[in-house]
């Protein structure tokens, strides 16, 4: 993982995140933090109206090895939104190192191979990284109805990025105003802690 994914893609992933997150996702039935995060599967705990993480970006084994990520698309998606998905992979592979190896069929359980398989689900959301074996994504169609970038976004999650607008040190940037905050929506706009996240020594991209 490079700097030059965060400098070049973490505008796109922000401005994305108030589109894709908060409403598309309201039927959603799975657990999701900051609004299009599939909850840890383990080593988590939800405290004081905070997850309290023991694996991020920080947990290098959460990195795709070799910055090569399998990706299964499923056949569902038609084919103007097989373009958009093309289209936020060679966003990411044109500025960055991470290459997408796309597979033609689901991997076997007994493989062992880490993959990503996309899906038309309800809503938009990936895990956070690699979790090992199959992890799921959703991109709904209304989440590719305006072009690749809500597809990137929830790429960049799968890859092991956090919203830029819950960085640690966000207050010295931005001002959040919980009062203005949907109700129920609160938990979308908490900090993550300094030891939660690498900030790959990158200042605030508030643009």
């Amino acid at each position: 993982m490079n700097n030059l994914i965060s400098t070049t893609l973490l505008i796109l992933f922000l401005t994305e995140s108030i589109n894709c997150d908060s409403f598309e996702n309201e039927n959603v039935t799975e657990c999701l933090i900051e609004g299009d995060i599939l909850c840890p599967r383990t080593k988590s705990v939800y405290k004081a109206g905070h997850w309290v993480l023991f694996n991020s970006i920080l947990d290098k084994s959460r990195l795709w090895p070799n910055r090569i990520v399998n990706l299964y698309v499923d056949p569902i998606f038609d084919f103007y939104e097989q373009a958009v998905i093309s289209e936020a992979i060679d966003i990411i592979e044109s500025k960055s190192c991470v290459r997408f190896k796309r597979l033609e069929s689901k991997p076997v359980s007994n493989d062992r191979v880490d993959w990503i398989n996309l899906q038309r689900l309800s809503g938009c959301y990936a895990d956070l990284g690699r979790v090992g074996g199959e992890q799921k994504m959703s991109l709904a169609s209304s989440c590719l109805d305006n072009g690749p970038y809500k597809a990137v976004h929830e790429l960049m999650h799968a890859l092991g990025f956090w919203h830029e607008h819950t960085r640690p040190d966000r207050d010295d940037y931005i001002q959040v105003v919980f009062g203005n905050i949907r109700p129920g929506y609160e938990q979308n706009f908490y900090k993550q802690k300094f030891y939660q996240t690498d900030l790959l020594g990158l200042v605030y991209d508030y643009r």
